[in-house]
């Protein structure tokens, strides 16, 4: 399949996450398969390397802490810069925020500090995506403060950017993943013509 998604999330720390995001994964994930993603094309990289639910639930493309900025952003970069590779790129992402848009991943060191390897700016999604050559990239962000996130991929011509936060705000709950991701919604699948 021409369709690829990267699902990114979690939480700071154990005590340090959005409420709902394993069930928001699971959801997203659940659809996406619906909707004629194969298995392998749905790629999860998720912070809390105990998450029960998704080890059953995505178990064989779960990538968990670790390396996980790296792991993913290889991925991505892989996705968009190889020619003719992705015609539809879904990018979900769901994590605790800085007022800056950065998305903190995880404190893998436990020092309550963040590093560069712990977080995911807005310009770093930026560069990652600023040369996709996928047809179209949808992009979720389902975190505090999202607009930051989106207002650095406005000028990116195949982008679209779903924000579920203003960039003063914090986001409701797992809200996003209801509403677009349920059973009850109606995302096509990216061959449809309603999509």
């Amino acid at each position: 399949s021409c369709d690829q998604a990267v699902l990114v999330a979690g939480g700071w720390n154990p005590d340090a996450g959005l409420d709902g995001t394993e069930a928001a994964v699971a959801r997203v994930h659940a659809k996406l398969r619906d909707v004629g993603f194969s298995a392998a094309a749905v790629q999860t990289f998720y912070a809390d390397r105990r998450s029960r639910r998704l080890a059953d639930t995505v178990a064989e493309n779960l990538h968990a802490a670790g390396g996980m900025k790296v792991a993913f952003q290889q991925h991505l970069q892989r996705l968009c810069r190889t020619d003719y590779c992705v015609n539809n790129l879904v990018i979900y992402l769901r994590s605790p925020a800085l007022l800056d848009g950065s998305l903190l991943l995880w404190d893998f060191n436990n020092d309550y500090d963040v590093s560069r390897d712990e977080e995911y700016s807005p310009e770093e999604l930026l560069a990652d995506l600023s040369q996709c050559k996928a047809r179209r990239v949808v992009v979720f962000l389902d975190s505090n403060f999202a607009e930051r996130l989106a207002e650095q991929l406005r000028d990116l011509p195949n982008v679209a950017v779903l924000a579920a936060s203003s960039k003063n705000n914090y986001a409701p709950d797992s809200l996003m993943s209801e509403v677009f991701f349920s059973n009850s919604s109606h995302l096509a699948s990216p061959g449809d013509s309603r999509a």
